[in-house]
């Protein structure tokens, strides 16, 4: 018995070590997937609202005109963030993904300010294409908070599950790497503080 055990055991152990690093690499990969999936809803979702900014500012000229400062501002900040159209690889870089965030909480702020303008513009609020927009304009903010919570909730499962044994011995021989995720102070704006009322 001991011949035939001595004969098999390095077979059965590379089955066995085969099998945990195969089962590791498809939980990873799985969640890999689950956070591309999660990204490009992010940036679909801001695409939709930069859609939106875009009408709601063509409006806000038409009956506001002489506050040509603050949709200058939104032109901008608009602009920019239109270009900062980070892919997935880029938005696991912390640096940018800071930097996205930050353009795109200023593209919220100056939405803001665009609301109050309609205190001072009594055409402007009754105005239906106004009023339209802007009900759209918080569905899509809705909509990026739960595209970003689940970006958030992807990217820490999957950075979780690289840190404990066995995947972590299996990320280093794949060459996976820990992901940057929305800083805790990000999180907090992004649940409450980046949520324009209309």
């Amino acid at each position: 018995m001991w011949l035939m055990w001595k004969k098999w055991w390095p077979i059965v152990l590379a089955v066995l070590v085969i099998g945990i690093v195969g089962r590791s690499y498809y939980v990873m990969h799985a969640q890999a997937q689950d956070i591309k999936h999660a990204w490009v809803e992010v940036m679909k979702q801001y695409g939709q609202r930069s859609a939106l900014v875009s009408d709601l500012s063509n409006v806000v000229k038409t009956y506001a005109g002489p506050e040509e400062d603050i949709l200058f501002k939104l032109s901008d900040i608009q602009s920019r963030a239109v270009r900062m159209n980070l892919n997935l690889e880029e938005a696991a870089n912390p640096a940018k993904l800071k930097r996205f965030q930050e353009v795109q909480g200023e593209l919220s702020g100056i939405l803001t300010q665009m609301t109050l303008i309609s205190d001072h513009y009594p055409l402007l609020a009754e105005s239906l294409d106004y009023q339209r927009l802007t009900t759209r304009l918080e569905e899509a903010e809705n909509r990026i908070n739960q595209a970003r919570n689940n970006y958030i909730q992807a990217v820490r499962t999957y950075n979780a599950t690289l840190r404990r044994f066995p995947q972590s011995m299996t990320a280093k021989l794949f060459g996976q790497y820990v992901r940057a995720n929305f800083s805790i102070e990000n999180e907090r704006e992004i649940s409450n503080a980046q949520r324009v009322q209309f």
